[in-house]
């Protein structure tokens, strides 16, 4: 690759692992998830579960959140269905 001034620059490989759900139980998370995508456990530690397809791409990791917030939806109750 070429910067602006015509000079080459290496870019440096970048692969992405695993993308983090942040959960107050990480284990069940994964749990959920392993069973909806068919997936396996590779790391199971209290506070960090990874899950990857069989062919060992890129994961869903579930990381414990002890201060974790669920959102609210709808963020105002609609009192005109009461």
């Amino acid at each position: 690759m070429q910067n602006a001034q015509n000079v080459s620059v290496q870019q440096p490989p970048i692969r992405v692992v695993a993308a983090v759900l942040g959960t107050p139980d990480p284990s069940g998370l994964a749990a959920f998830y392993e069973r909806l995508l068919g997936w396996q456990r590779v790391t199971d530690k209290p506070n960090w579960v990874t899950i990857r397809p069989p062919s060992a791409g890129t994961g869903l990791s579930f990381q414990r959140e002890t201060n974790y917030v669920p959102p609210v939806w709808p963020t105002t109750r609609d009192t005109s269905r009461s």
